[in-house]
């Protein structure tokens, strides 16, 4: 199909320019540049041994009792209503326990999905109280993760008024919450003949978190 070719006078290309392309202001423009860290996901060199790992949580007759609690400015927070994880305490998780107490900004440590569900899962109590039962003897790591809101206050300037003693700033307290994600890991051990063993998850609160755990 053949297709004309219309000459038009100069002034006709020009009227049609400036309509069709209307002027419109410049905008300079720089590309923009991701300065966010890049975060590289990390997980354990040493192989998961699931038969070790599933041999680990055969049904024993010993149990683990404890109480798990986070302590933030001289208060003490009960862990209320939060999963709690077990897991046995092979050459993998060894190693992922390790890197995790290290983990920074930029890394994130990461464990196999097999590893992950190889585990025993319970929840604690309304005072943080927790127990796992038919446990044979041996190593374990308690895993939790506790999210909570922390209530605060503060004082917050007002404003300024004189007397005939001079200015005097008015404060007026203020109540806010800061979002609170703490992580605890404990080794535990069950030698052979015990039946119960007791121990404390907790963050922070340093000597009084090992003489009287969430107390």
């Amino acid at each position: 199909m053949s297709r004309t070719i219309k000459r038009v006078g100069w002034w006709s290309v020009v009227g049609l320019a400036v309509a069709a392309f209307p002027a419109v202001a410049q905008l300079r423009t720089s590309p923009k540049v991701d300065t966010r860290p890049q975060v590289q996901e990390v997980q354990p060199q040493v192989a998961f041994d699931k038969a070790q790992a599933v041999a680990a949580l055969d049904k024993g007759d010993a149990s683990i009792t404890g109480v798990a609690c986070s302590y933030h400015d001289g208060y003490v927070y009960l862990a209320d209503n939060t999963q709690v994880m077990l897991f046995p305490a092979t050459p993998y998780l060894d190693e992922w326990v390790r890197l995790r107490k290290k983990e920074q900004r930029d890394r994130v440590v990461t464990m196999s999905d097999d590893a992950y569900a190889t585990r025993v899962d319970t929840e604690t109590d309304a005072k943080g109280n927790f127990r796992f039962t038919d446990m044979q003897p041996g190593r374990y790591y308690l895993f939790m993760q506790f999210a909570f809101n922390q209530a605060m206050s503060r004082d917050v300037y007002a404003g300024t008024s004189n007397t005939g003693y001079g200015a005097v700033n008015h404060y007026q307290r203020q109540d806010y919450t800061v979002a609170r994600n703490d992580e605890m890991i404990k080794d535990v051990e069950i030698k052979a003949g015990d039946t119960t063993v007791k121990t404390a998850l907790t963050r922070g609160g340093r000597l009084a978190a090992k003489l009287l755990p969430c107390k």
